[in-house]
């Protein structure tokens, strides 16, 4: 049993190498690792994933941001490959950022960050897109190492 137990604690560890993908609405649902994995972003835009409900995982870029008032104009991104390089869509909405991804959002800020961004669980059941506790606001950076290329 040991041999077994070390080869599970082996796989377990943190790689730059990314997990194999196999999108669908059961595996993406609650999926952890989307902010780093371009498959899933790339499963919606070929129609593998319909996205439904009121609360979405997106990526996007932050237009303008108003850290004070915790307000923003943000476009939504799409894949044009499954690497996960980014291209922009059009849709624009305003958002409303508060208690976590707002923290999130001045975090990013701090830290200069200026690229795409990764909204974990944004809720969007009016014309503003609202952020809060429940969400994530982190980097757009797709792990790509060690991914075989077509």
């Amino acid at each position: 049993m040991l041999p077994e137990a070390f080869e599970a604690w082996e796989a377990s560890k943190l790689t730059n190498i990314p997990m194999e993908a196999s999108p669908d609405k059961e595996a993406c649902g609650f999926c952890e690792w989307k902010a780093w994995c371009p498959a899933w972003l790339w499963a919606q835009k070929q129609g593998d994933l319909i996205p439904s409900g009121i609360f979405r995982d997106m990526v996007a870029t932050l237009e303008k941001v108003d850290i004070e008032n915790g307000i923003g104009l943000v476009e939504r991104m799409g894949p044009i490959n499954a690497e996960g390089e980014l291209a922009p869509t059009g849709q624009r909405a305003g958002a409303v950022f508060a208690g976590q991804a707002l923290s999130q959002l001045k975090s990013l800020r701090e830290s200069n960050y200026d690229g795409p961004v990764f909204l974990g669980g944004v809720r969007l059941d009016g014309e503003t897109w609202k952020l809060g506790d429940w969400c994530d606001v982190l980097p757009w950076t797709p792990l790509l190492e060690g991914r075989k290329r077509d």
